[in-house]
């Protein structure tokens, strides 16, 4: 795993707005913070990459956008670095990265649909049943 400097990163998504949800992805990389640098690994095996990518989500919860288009171009590519890109509780975004340059390639956002961890936890408290 390597660090990847937000600021790059806006800048290389905003060069690329012509592909599928880079306008929100931008948007999210500026409109919240993720710190300064985010981690990326640098060496994806593409046959583990491609099939965690093809699994379903985990939780009911969350829904995958642009995850057939981001398929179709993993499936294209001999080599990619990654960026996993998560707003506790909101979303997360999954970005292939040039190998070589880093210039993003294609993503894919999950949305969670289900109340916040936030919200669950006033239900806890209220009936006095801790979970975590």
């Amino acid at each position: 795993m390597v660090c990847f400097e937000v600021s790059n990163g806006q800048r290389t998504v905003a060069r690329r707005l012509d592909l599928p949800l880079f306008a929100e992805l931008l948007h999210d990389l500026e409109a919240d913070d993720h710190g300064e640098a985010i981690l990326y690994n640098s060496q994806v095996d593409m046959e583990m990459y491609r099939a965690n990518v093809r699994k379903p989500p985990m939780f009911e919860e969350w829904c995958p956008e642009g995850k057939e288009e981001f398929i179709r171009v993993i499936d294209e590519l001999a080599a990619v670095s990654a960026v996993d890109l998560r707003m506790s509780g909101r979303y997360i975004w999954n970005v292939a990265l040039d190998w070589d340059t880093l210039e993003p390639l294609t993503a894919y956002r999950s949305i969670r649909t289900a109340p916040r961890s936030e919200d669950l936890r006033v239900v806890v408290r209220a009936t006095n049943n801790p979970v975590w």
